[in-house]
């Protein structure tokens, strides 16, 4: 159950309109025209979509008409004139058409429930596509006739419009917040969401809360405004006031919250926090170290004395379920804190890439500031958090003691399979992560034990099967119970907690579960550096070959000290144990035992010691691809300001789009910027250490000399992309690509490269942000996607360990690769 924030009172108004203006409120989308979907959708990053190709990709091209027919990879359909039902829903569909006639230029939000995505005039918008409840973002109608598309449809789609009733609105529906806890003084951070709701850039946005009730006063500002229909989060400090306590038993409390943008008064609203009472779970907030967001997690307390109290749980909430309803599903456990991280929001990342960096990163905050033993932590979750148990396990083996996933499922391909295609295996490499069957072997000798209602419609008992058949075939021992009936969410009396998480024999299974502190003998695999590095005493740096699965298995014997290795895909290994001799692949290194450890490195297929890890201008696991680690360390979206109005045009809304898709997936911020603020040299600080995504190319984008260095292999400018000597010219190519970025030692650029107009536009069709949805190092396309999906891939691969293409990661299309044009 979400828990919106209702934003109701009084609010800052707009200019009136001028004599003879539209009425307030705006018109609706009028004479509907619908079409069935043509073409697949699914988890992939480039698919065919005959509608965009035929009225999209050019904005300029012919509206369809009742009857014209669309002929796609799935089958062929036509445009049909259809009435939304007394709900406003229009059901069944892939596509819907409608327009809106302005009398004037204005700005309305846009709430479209049950679709991804609006285009307005061809620009994109997001929408609720999971039916969360927002109430929309704003969007600009122009005077006369504007063209709007609804794609995305999950089920059925509706669109409202209406008037927003000031330049910036709270985004009032995804606050971040903490609980309050009786007897504890007021803390924590909350994150709110503003946006601009003009067609101008706002100069500068303040949000302020406190000042009334038992909250101090605090402020928090975006210095340099919001750009035109964009959206921001910010976060203030929750602060007590000194002289007015809370109250001594657990009563909601109100935050005075408002917002001001320079123009007209202060907007003032009101945003509701819980108080929580002993021995109950309660929410707290963090900032994230991919885009500094507020989120949230909740802690259940041990039953006793929490101080005593040294194990830990991690639990995984399923999809919509938020992370307070998790944790309160549990009773009380002696000697063990429970915690329950958000998956950034309620559906997220399927704990994976961005919603598991926060899981551990919530995990690790946990362990440190209650002094509690790593050794004795272990993973748990329910349906999306069972997958996201195996996901995490067997992807961090040496960091949960035990795991046990409750009715999940085992990875994209047997639970909802992706669609197949040329790249298949290009894309799934880059999402290797998600392959929880491929990794299992890591699990070996840690305790498990599998939990699903054998009854279940949601996530099918075949589920826990697969994996169970898996663990048999490796030789890997586990516990299973199929609870008889039971569908996927079931619960009684039995027990105080709810059955199908709370269920004892698992409990059980935790009180003796406990990581070893060396072992000896150690058959680890990784997917890869950027998401494993680091096995008890091993730490690979990099592989041979990016893109393949790497494994080592070593054996230490403390006396004599001795360490035998055998490695598949490795380059670059720390031994992180006293010893005097080290076998590697059967080559044979003496070692000083003094210095704890030591260094090895392939070069040319031998081994060498070495004096360190990877050198700073080489791959390292904090500074690596796949293209979607660009998304980390704090990352902000440079739009460009150069070129033709349209190029610039084209830039700042795609930019806008993925910061909204952003906002609506993650629940986060991914801030817009200017090209031209990377180049102040008043707001260069600003942006040091942060990772960049650039949008455009080396002529529209002021910054991109001064971030993409001169020896990175892919280029692009206007009419032309280059990789290395080969050549694509034409004003429909596109590529996306992660790089080091110039001038710093820690950062990356990611870049959504075009040659112009139409190449950016390629970019509405992409899946950025959803999970399994893998992209290597690079990969350079042309409108062709549109049609053939992976056949209009023109190059895509992995760099290898010095930032250079890789040979072996490169597509070879139909073409030779060798010819310089497509």
């Amino acid at each position: 159950m979400l828990l919106p924030l209702l934003l109701c009172s009084p609010l800052l108004q707009e200019p009136a309109p001028a004599a003879g203006a539209a009425a307030a409120d705006p018109p609706q989308p009028q004479g509907w025209l619908t079409l069935e979907a043509v073409d697949a959708r699914g988890r992939r990053p480039f698919r065919p979509d005959a509608v965009f190709r035929r009225h999209l990709h050019d904005p300029a091209s012919p509206a369809p008409a009742a009857g014209d027919e669309v002929t796609g990879s799935t089958g062929s359909a036509a445009w049909r004139p259809a009435e939304p039902g007394e709900d406003g829903f229009l059901n069944g569909v892939g596509w819907g058409y409608a327009t809106v006639r302005c009398q004037r230029d204005r700005v309305v939000m846009a709430e479209l429930t049950g679709a991804t995505t609006l285009f307005v005039n061809g620009e994109a918008f997001v929408g609720d596509h999971y039916r969360f409840g927002h109430r929309g973002v704003p969007v600009a109608l122009r005077e006369g006739e504007n063209r709007l598309y609804v794609t995305g449809v999950r089920g059925g789609f509706r669109l409202r419009l209406w008037q927003p009733d000031g330049p910036v609105q709270f985004a009032g529906w995804t606050p971040r917040r903490p609980d309050l806890v009786a007897g504890r003084p007021v803390a924590g951070e909350i994150g709110l969401a503003v946006m601009n709701a003009t067609a101008a850039p706002l100069a500068r946005v303040e949000l302020e809360a406190g000042g009334e009730g038992p909250f101090a006063r605090r402020r928090a500002e975006l210095p340099h405004g919001l750009p035109p229909l964009a959206v921001a989060r910010l976060a203030v400090e929750l602060a007590p006031d000194l002289e007015r306590g809370l109250p001594e038993e657990p009563a909601p409390q109100q935050l005075r919250v408002a917002v001001s943008s320079g123009f007209g008064p202060q907007r003032v609203d009101s945003l509701g926090l819980d108080m929580r009472g002993p021995g109950q779970a309660y929410r707290r907030t963090y900032r994230s170290s991919v885009d500094g967001a507020v989120c949230e997690f909740t802690v259940l307390p041990p039953a006793g004395d929490p101080a005593a109290a040294t194990g830990l749980v991690l639990s995984l909430h399923g999809a919509s379920v938020p992370s307070y309803n998790q944790a309160s599903s549990y009773a009380l456990k002696p000697d063990r804190w429970l915690v329950a991280p958000t998956n950034r929001a309620p559906y997220g990342f399927d704990w994976q890439d961005w919603g598991r960096i926060d899981a551990l990163a919530v995990m690790e905050l946990m362990l440190e500031e209650k002094g509690l033993d790593p050794a004795r932590t272990v993973v748990t979750g329910h349906s999306m958090g069972g997958h996201g148990t195996w996901s995490l396990a067997v992807n961090d083996p040496d960091r949960f003691a035990a795991v046990a996933p409750s009715a999940g499922w085992c990875s994209f391909d047997t639970y909802v399979p992706r669609p197949d295609g040329a790249l298949r295996e290009l894309w799934h490499a880059a999402d290797g992560s998600s392959d929880t069957l491929d990794m299992l072997s890591n699990l070996k000798g840690k305790p498990i034990y599998v939990l699903h209602g054998d009854a279940d419609d949601n996530v099918p008992p075949s589920e826990a099967a697969i994996m169970a058949a898996a663990m048999d075939e490796r030789g890997i021992a586990y516990q299973m119970h199929l609870e008889p009936g039971a569908g996927h969410w079931w619960t009684d009396d039995r027990y105080p907690g709810a059955e199908c998480m709370d269920w004892p024999p698992i409990f059980a299974m935790f009180e003796d579960a406990r990581l070893p502190e060396r072992p000896l003998e150690l058959d680890w695999s990784s997917v890869g550096p950027w998401v494993d590095a680091e096995h008890f005493w091993l730490r690979v740096e990099q592989p041979e070959r990016y893109g393949e699965k790497l494994r080592v298995k070593a054996r230490y014997q403390p006396d004599p000290g001795a360490v035998t290795v055998e490695t598949e895909n490795v380059r670059a290994l720390w031994i992180g144990v006293p010893h005097t001799l080290a076998r590697i692949d059967r080559q044979d290194f003496l070692a000083d035992p003094e210095a704890g450890g030591a260094w090895y490195r392939r070069v040319d297929g031998h081994w060498q010691q070495a004096s360190g890890g990877a050198p700073a201008e080489e791959q390292r696991p904090d500074r690596s691809g796949p293209f979607r680690r660009a998304f980390d360390r704090r990352f902000a979206l440079v739009y460009a300001t150069g070129g033709s109005a349209e190029e610039q045009r084209e830039s700042l809304a795609r930019a806008r789009f993925d910061s909204q898709r952003w906002f609506y997936r993650a629940f986060g911020d991914a801030p817009l910027v200017p090209d031209t603020a990377l180049l102040d040299p008043e707001r260069q600080a600003e942006f040091a250490g942060r990772n960049l995504i650039l949008y455009g190319n080396a002529d529209t984008n002021r910054a991109w000399g001064a971030v993409v260095p001169e020896d990175c292999p892919l280029q692009a400018r206007r009419g032309a992309i280059h990789l290395g000597e080969r050549e694509w010219t034409g004003e429909d190519k596109a590529a996306l690509f992660v790089f080091p970025r110039a001038g710093e030692a820690e950062t990356l650029v990611g870049a959504f490269a075009d040659t112009g107009a139409a190449g950016a536009r390629l970019g509405y069709t992409l899946s950025p942000f959803l999970a399994g949805v893998g992209v290597p190092d690079y990969a350079i396309y042309d409108a062709e996607v549109l049609a053939s999906g992976d056949g209009g891939v023109l190059a895509a691969g992995w760099w290898d360990h010095g930032w250079r293409p890789q040979e072996a990661g490169a597509y070879r299309p139909a073409a030779p690769l060798q010819s310089p044009v497509r």
